[in-house]
Protein backbone atom coordinates (compact mmCIF):
# COMPACT_ATOMS: atom_id res chain seq x y z
CA UNK A 1 0.00 0.00 0.00
CA UNK A 2 1.38 3.42 -0.92
CA UNK A 3 1.50 6.30 1.55
CA UNK A 4 -1.41 8.78 1.91
CA UNK A 5 0.87 11.61 0.77
CA UNK A 6 1.75 9.81 -2.46
CA UNK A 7 -1.89 8.97 -3.11
CA UNK A 8 -2.88 12.59 -2.50
CA UNK A 9 -0.35 13.86 -5.03
CA UNK A 10 -1.63 11.35 -7.57
CA UNK A 11 -5.21 12.43 -6.85
CA UNK A 12 -4.28 16.07 -7.48
CA UNK A 13 -2.58 15.05 -10.70
CA UNK A 14 -5.61 13.03 -11.79
CA UNK A 15 -7.91 15.93 -10.98
CA UNK A 16 -5.75 18.23 -13.06
CA UNK A 17 -5.96 15.92 -16.07
CA UNK A 18 -9.74 15.69 -15.84
CA UNK A 19 -10.12 19.44 -15.27
CA UNK A 20 -7.96 20.21 -18.30
CA UNK A 21 -10.56 18.48 -20.48
CA UNK A 22 -13.79 19.20 -18.58
CA UNK A 23 -13.41 22.87 -17.64
CA UNK A 24 -12.94 24.34 -21.16
CA UNK A 25 -15.92 22.32 -22.41
CA UNK A 26 -18.02 23.44 -19.43
CA UNK A 27 -17.11 27.11 -19.94
CA UNK A 28 -18.14 26.91 -23.60
CA UNK A 29 -21.40 25.18 -22.66
CA UNK A 30 -22.03 27.75 -19.93
CA UNK A 31 -21.69 30.60 -22.41
CA UNK A 32 -24.13 28.88 -24.75
CA UNK A 33 -26.57 28.35 -21.86
CA UNK A 34 -26.34 32.01 -20.83
CA UNK A 35 -26.96 33.09 -24.39
CA UNK A 36 -29.89 30.72 -24.84
CA UNK A 37 -31.62 30.96 -21.46
CA UNK A 38 -30.28 34.18 -19.99
CA UNK A 39 -29.10 32.38 -16.85
CA UNK A 40 -27.08 29.29 -16.04
CA UNK A 41 -29.23 27.98 -13.18
CA UNK A 42 -32.90 27.22 -13.83
CA UNK A 43 -35.62 28.25 -11.42
CA UNK A 44 -36.18 25.86 -8.54
CA UNK A 45 -38.50 23.06 -9.62
CA UNK A 46 -39.64 19.98 -7.77
CA UNK A 47 -38.63 16.66 -9.36
CA UNK A 48 -41.50 14.99 -11.26
CA UNK A 49 -43.22 12.11 -9.51
CA UNK A 50 -43.49 9.45 -12.20
CA UNK A 51 -42.81 6.12 -10.49
CA UNK A 52 -45.20 4.89 -7.77
CA UNK A 53 -43.77 3.31 -4.65
CA UNK A 54 -44.36 -0.28 -5.69
CA UNK A 55 -42.61 0.35 -8.99
CA UNK A 56 -39.64 1.95 -7.23
CA UNK A 57 -39.34 -1.10 -5.00
CA UNK A 58 -39.62 -3.37 -8.03
CA UNK A 59 -36.90 -1.52 -9.93
CA UNK A 60 -34.47 -1.77 -7.02
CA UNK A 61 -35.35 -5.43 -6.48
CA UNK A 62 -34.72 -6.08 -10.17
CA UNK A 63 -31.41 -4.23 -10.02
CA UNK A 64 -30.05 -6.27 -7.11
CA UNK A 65 -31.49 -9.49 -8.54
CA UNK A 66 -29.68 -8.86 -11.82
CA UNK A 67 -26.50 -8.08 -9.89
CA UNK A 68 -26.88 -11.40 -8.07
CA UNK A 69 -27.44 -13.20 -11.36
CA UNK A 70 -24.31 -11.55 -12.75
CA UNK A 71 -22.29 -12.97 -9.85
CA UNK A 72 -23.82 -16.41 -10.36
CA UNK A 73 -23.06 -16.22 -14.06
CA UNK A 74 -19.31 -15.79 -13.43
CA UNK A 75 -18.58 -19.55 -13.14
CA UNK A 76 -20.62 -20.17 -16.29
CA UNK A 77 -18.64 -17.54 -18.19
CA UNK A 78 -15.47 -19.12 -16.85
CA UNK A 79 -16.45 -22.56 -18.17
CA UNK A 80 -17.31 -21.10 -21.56
CA UNK A 81 -13.85 -19.58 -21.76
CA UNK A 82 -15.07 -15.99 -22.14
CA UNK A 83 -12.61 -14.52 -19.67
CA UNK A 84 -9.75 -16.55 -21.04
CA UNK A 85 -10.46 -15.00 -24.44
CA UNK A 86 -10.25 -11.51 -22.92
CA UNK A 87 -7.22 -12.22 -20.73
CA UNK A 88 -5.25 -14.95 -22.56
CA UNK A 89 -2.25 -14.39 -20.28
CA UNK A 90 -4.25 -14.56 -17.05
CA UNK A 91 -5.97 -11.96 -14.93
CA UNK A 92 -4.13 -8.81 -13.80
CA UNK A 93 -2.54 -9.28 -10.40
CA UNK A 94 -2.00 -6.82 -7.56
CA UNK A 95 1.36 -5.03 -7.36
CA UNK A 96 4.27 -6.54 -5.50
CA UNK A 97 3.35 -7.40 -1.95
CA UNK A 98 -0.22 -8.40 -2.78
CA UNK A 99 -1.63 -11.58 -1.30
CA UNK A 100 -3.44 -14.47 -2.96
CA UNK A 101 -6.66 -13.08 -1.49
CA UNK A 102 -5.96 -9.74 -3.21
CA UNK A 103 -5.54 -11.58 -6.51
CA UNK A 104 -8.82 -13.45 -6.04
CA UNK A 105 -10.69 -10.24 -5.22
CA UNK A 106 -9.22 -8.46 -8.23
CA UNK A 107 -10.19 -11.35 -10.52
CA UNK A 108 -13.73 -11.51 -9.12
CA UNK A 109 -14.17 -7.72 -9.46
CA UNK A 110 -12.99 -7.73 -13.07
CA UNK A 111 -15.26 -10.64 -13.96
CA UNK A 112 -18.27 -8.93 -12.34
CA UNK A 113 -17.49 -5.65 -14.09
CA UNK A 114 -17.35 -7.35 -17.49
CA UNK A 115 -20.81 -8.80 -16.89
CA UNK A 116 -21.97 -5.41 -15.63
CA UNK A 117 -21.11 -3.86 -18.98
CA UNK A 118 -23.86 -6.07 -20.41
CA UNK A 119 -26.62 -6.06 -17.80
CA UNK A 120 -26.39 -2.40 -16.69
CA UNK A 121 -27.31 -0.95 -20.12
CA UNK A 122 -30.04 -3.58 -20.48
CA UNK A 123 -31.38 -2.56 -17.07
CA UNK A 124 -31.61 1.11 -18.10
CA UNK A 125 -33.29 0.22 -21.39
CA UNK A 126 -35.82 -2.01 -19.60
CA UNK A 127 -36.60 0.76 -17.09
CA UNK A 128 -37.17 3.19 -19.95
CA UNK A 129 -39.54 0.77 -21.66
CA UNK A 130 -41.52 0.32 -18.42
CA UNK A 131 -41.82 4.08 -17.95
CA UNK A 132 -43.10 4.58 -21.49
CA UNK A 133 -45.32 1.50 -21.85
CA UNK A 134 -46.61 1.00 -18.32
CA UNK A 135 -46.76 4.52 -16.89
CA UNK A 136 -47.30 6.30 -20.21
CA UNK A 137 -44.72 8.95 -19.29
CA UNK A 138 -42.08 9.14 -22.02
CA UNK A 139 -39.04 11.32 -21.28
CA UNK A 140 -39.04 14.73 -22.93
CA UNK A 141 -35.93 14.19 -25.03
CA UNK A 142 -36.41 17.43 -26.93
CA UNK A 143 -36.22 19.46 -23.72
CA UNK A 144 -33.30 17.40 -22.44
CA UNK A 145 -31.32 18.03 -25.63
CA UNK A 146 -32.17 21.72 -25.49
CA UNK A 147 -30.89 21.78 -21.91
CA UNK A 148 -27.70 19.89 -22.83
CA UNK A 149 -25.27 22.87 -22.62
CA UNK A 150 -26.72 23.87 -19.26
CA UNK A 151 -26.49 20.25 -18.07
CA UNK A 152 -22.79 20.02 -18.95
CA UNK A 153 -22.00 23.38 -17.34
CA UNK A 154 -23.95 22.69 -14.13
CA UNK A 155 -22.62 19.15 -13.87
CA UNK A 156 -19.03 20.33 -14.19
CA UNK A 157 -19.67 23.13 -11.69
CA UNK A 158 -21.07 20.55 -9.29
CA UNK A 159 -17.95 18.42 -9.70
CA UNK A 160 -15.70 21.45 -9.09
CA UNK A 161 -17.54 22.26 -5.84
CA UNK A 162 -19.04 19.42 -3.84
CA UNK A 163 -17.16 16.81 -5.86
CA UNK A 164 -13.86 18.40 -4.87
CA UNK A 165 -15.16 18.79 -1.30
CA UNK A 166 -15.91 15.06 -1.15
CA UNK A 167 -12.39 14.23 -2.33
CA UNK A 168 -10.92 16.62 0.25
CA UNK A 169 -12.94 14.94 3.02
CA UNK A 170 -11.78 11.51 1.87
CA UNK A 171 -8.13 12.60 1.82
CA UNK A 172 -8.48 14.14 5.27
CA UNK A 173 -10.04 10.96 6.67
CA UNK A 174 -7.28 8.81 5.14
CA UNK A 175 -4.60 10.96 6.81
CA UNK A 176 -6.51 10.90 10.10
CA UNK A 177 -7.00 7.13 10.05
CA UNK A 178 -3.36 6.61 9.10
CA UNK A 179 -2.17 8.81 11.98
CA UNK A 180 -4.42 7.02 14.49
CA UNK A 181 -3.57 3.57 13.16
CA UNK A 182 -7.17 2.80 12.26
CA UNK A 183 -7.80 0.31 9.42
CA UNK A 184 -8.80 1.57 6.00
CA UNK A 185 -10.60 -0.70 3.56
CA UNK A 186 -9.15 -0.46 0.08
CA UNK A 187 -11.05 -1.37 -3.05
CA UNK A 188 -9.76 -4.40 -4.94
CA UNK A 189 -9.19 -2.42 -8.13
CA UNK A 190 -7.30 0.25 -6.20
CA UNK A 191 -4.93 -2.46 -4.98
CA UNK A 192 -4.53 -3.65 -8.54
CA UNK A 193 -3.51 -0.23 -9.84
CA UNK A 194 -2.77 -0.14 -13.54
CA UNK A 195 -1.27 -3.63 -13.64
CA UNK A 196 -2.76 -5.46 -16.57
CA UNK A 197 -3.35 -4.73 -20.21
CA UNK A 198 -5.24 -2.18 -22.23
CA UNK A 199 -8.36 -4.33 -22.21
CA UNK A 200 -8.58 -4.03 -18.44
CA UNK A 201 -8.15 -0.28 -18.69
CA UNK A 202 -11.04 -0.01 -21.13
CA UNK A 203 -13.17 -2.10 -18.79
CA UNK A 204 -12.46 0.07 -15.76
CA UNK A 205 -13.10 3.26 -17.73
CA UNK A 206 -16.42 2.14 -19.21
CA UNK A 207 -17.65 0.61 -15.96
CA UNK A 208 -16.62 3.42 -13.60
CA UNK A 209 -17.12 6.42 -15.87
CA UNK A 210 -20.19 5.43 -17.90
CA UNK A 211 -22.27 2.50 -16.63
CA UNK A 212 -22.06 2.99 -12.85
CA UNK A 213 -22.77 6.77 -12.81
CA UNK A 214 -25.74 6.47 -15.17
CA UNK A 215 -27.33 3.57 -13.31
CA UNK A 216 -26.73 5.02 -9.85
CA UNK A 217 -28.04 8.47 -10.79
CA UNK A 218 -31.14 6.93 -12.32
CA UNK A 219 -31.77 4.87 -9.18
CA UNK A 220 -30.90 7.28 -6.39
CA UNK A 221 -31.65 10.69 -7.87
CA UNK A 222 -34.04 9.80 -10.70
CA UNK A 223 -36.25 7.48 -8.61
CA UNK A 224 -35.66 7.89 -4.90
CA UNK A 225 -35.54 11.68 -4.53
CA UNK A 226 -38.93 12.28 -6.23
CA UNK A 227 -40.45 9.29 -4.47
CA UNK A 228 -39.19 10.35 -1.04
CA UNK A 229 -40.51 13.90 -1.56
CA UNK A 230 -43.92 12.48 -2.45
CA UNK A 231 -46.83 13.99 -0.54
CA UNK A 232 -46.69 15.53 2.94
CA UNK A 233 -48.77 12.63 4.26
CA UNK A 234 -46.05 10.23 3.11
CA UNK A 235 -43.70 11.37 5.90
CA UNK A 236 -42.46 7.81 6.45
CA UNK A 237 -40.82 7.42 3.01
CA UNK A 238 -37.44 8.96 3.96
CA UNK A 239 -37.39 6.69 6.99
CA UNK A 240 -37.86 3.69 4.72
CA UNK A 241 -34.69 4.76 2.91
CA UNK A 242 -32.82 5.24 6.18
CA UNK A 243 -33.92 1.78 7.34
CA UNK A 244 -32.62 0.32 4.08
CA UNK A 245 -29.37 2.23 4.62
CA UNK A 246 -28.99 0.66 8.06
CA UNK A 247 -29.60 -2.79 6.59
CA UNK A 248 -26.94 -2.26 3.90
CA UNK A 249 -24.48 -0.99 6.50
CA UNK A 250 -25.05 -4.13 8.55
CA UNK A 251 -24.61 -6.36 5.50
CA UNK A 252 -21.45 -4.48 4.55
CA UNK A 253 -20.02 -5.30 7.96
CA UNK A 254 -20.22 -9.06 7.43
CA UNK A 255 -16.80 -10.49 6.58
CA UNK A 256 -15.93 -13.63 4.67
CA UNK A 257 -14.48 -15.23 7.81
CA UNK A 258 -17.75 -14.79 9.70
CA UNK A 259 -16.64 -11.76 11.73
CA UNK A 260 -18.56 -8.49 11.84
CA UNK A 261 -17.24 -4.93 11.75
CA UNK A 262 -19.47 -2.11 10.53
CA UNK A 263 -18.48 1.43 11.50
CA UNK A 264 -20.86 2.54 8.76
CA UNK A 265 -23.85 1.61 10.92
CA UNK A 266 -22.80 4.29 13.43
CA UNK A 267 -22.57 6.77 10.58
CA UNK A 268 -26.08 5.84 9.40
CA UNK A 269 -27.45 6.33 12.93
CA UNK A 270 -25.91 9.80 13.02
CA UNK A 271 -27.55 10.56 9.68
CA UNK A 272 -30.89 9.32 11.06
CA UNK A 273 -30.57 11.88 13.88
CA UNK A 274 -29.92 14.55 11.26
CA UNK A 275 -33.02 13.46 9.34
CA UNK A 276 -35.09 13.83 12.51
CA UNK A 277 -33.85 17.40 12.95
CA UNK A 278 -34.69 18.23 9.32
CA UNK A 279 -38.18 16.82 9.74
CA UNK A 280 -38.69 18.87 12.90
CA UNK A 281 -37.49 22.01 11.13
CA UNK A 282 -40.35 21.86 8.60
CA UNK A 283 -43.19 23.13 10.86
CA UNK A 284 -40.93 25.75 12.49
CA UNK A 285 -39.68 27.32 9.24
CA UNK A 286 -42.45 27.15 6.64
CA UNK A 287 -40.22 28.54 3.87
CA UNK A 288 -37.64 25.80 4.40
CA UNK A 289 -38.15 22.99 1.81
CA UNK A 290 -38.08 20.33 4.49
CA UNK A 291 -39.61 17.52 2.42
CA UNK A 292 -37.18 18.03 -0.45
CA UNK A 293 -34.23 18.35 1.95
CA UNK A 294 -35.27 15.20 3.80
CA UNK A 295 -35.65 13.30 0.52
CA UNK A 296 -32.16 14.33 -0.60
CA UNK A 297 -30.71 13.55 2.85
CA UNK A 298 -32.25 10.08 3.17
CA UNK A 299 -31.46 9.03 -0.41
CA UNK A 300 -27.88 10.23 0.14
CA UNK A 301 -27.66 8.10 3.28
CA UNK A 302 -28.76 5.05 1.30
CA UNK A 303 -26.27 5.86 -1.47
CA UNK A 304 -23.46 6.11 1.09
CA UNK A 305 -24.49 2.90 2.85
CA UNK A 306 -24.48 1.05 -0.47
CA UNK A 307 -20.70 1.60 -0.48
CA UNK A 308 -20.20 0.75 3.19
CA UNK A 309 -18.03 -2.30 2.47
CA UNK A 310 -15.15 0.11 1.71
CA UNK A 311 -14.68 2.28 4.80
CA UNK A 312 -14.48 5.33 5.22
CA UNK A 313 -15.77 5.86 1.66
CA UNK A 314 -19.42 6.35 2.79
CA UNK A 315 -18.57 9.64 4.53
CA UNK A 316 -17.32 11.59 1.47
CA UNK A 317 -19.84 9.83 -0.76
CA UNK A 318 -22.65 11.12 1.45
CA UNK A 319 -21.39 14.67 0.89
CA UNK A 320 -21.19 14.01 -2.85
CA UNK A 321 -24.71 12.58 -2.85
CA UNK A 322 -26.08 15.68 -1.11
CA UNK A 323 -24.80 17.78 -3.98
CA UNK A 324 -26.14 15.34 -6.57
CA UNK A 325 -29.54 15.39 -4.88
CA UNK A 326 -29.54 19.18 -4.84
CA UNK A 327 -28.82 19.22 -8.58
CA UNK A 328 -31.66 16.77 -9.19
CA UNK A 329 -34.10 18.87 -7.17
CA UNK A 330 -32.91 22.13 -8.72
CA UNK A 331 -32.94 21.03 -12.36
CA UNK A 332 -35.80 18.51 -12.17
CA UNK A 333 -33.52 15.97 -13.83
CA UNK A 334 -30.73 13.59 -12.90
CA UNK A 335 -28.73 14.46 -16.03
CA UNK A 336 -26.54 17.19 -14.47
CA UNK A 337 -25.82 14.92 -11.51
CA UNK A 338 -24.77 12.19 -13.93
CA UNK A 339 -22.19 14.57 -15.43
CA UNK A 340 -20.88 15.36 -11.95
CA UNK A 341 -20.77 11.67 -11.08
CA UNK A 342 -18.95 10.80 -14.32
CA UNK A 343 -16.27 13.43 -13.70
CA UNK A 344 -15.91 12.38 -10.06
CA UNK A 345 -15.37 8.76 -11.06
CA UNK A 346 -13.07 9.82 -13.90
CA UNK A 347 -10.67 11.34 -11.36
CA UNK A 348 -10.66 8.11 -9.36
CA UNK A 349 -10.11 6.09 -12.55
CA UNK A 350 -7.15 8.21 -13.64
CA UNK A 351 -5.80 7.92 -10.07
CA UNK A 352 -5.96 4.12 -10.30
CA UNK A 353 -3.95 4.20 -13.54
CA UNK A 354 -1.38 6.61 -12.07
CA UNK A 355 -1.08 4.47 -8.95
CA UNK A 356 0.16 1.47 -10.91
Amino acid sequence: MTSPADDTLRMLQAGGYVAAVAVPVAVACGLVARWRFGTLCPRWRMPPFVWPGLAVFGVFLTYYFLALLASIAIPIADRLGLYQAIYPNGFPTPPAGGTDEDARQVAFSLKAYWLGLVWMPLFLIAAGVVRVRVFDSPPDWRTELRQFPRTIALGTLGWATFGVLAVAIHVGLVFLFDALGWPITEHALARMGANGDGVGGVLITLSACVCAPLVEEFLFRGLLVPWAVGHKKRWYRPWCLLSAAAALALLGGLKADGSFNSPAIVFVLVLAAGAYLIQRAGPRWPKFPARTALAVWSSSALFAAAHSAVWPTPVPLFVLALGLGYLAARTRSWAAGAVTHILFNAVSTVWVFLRG
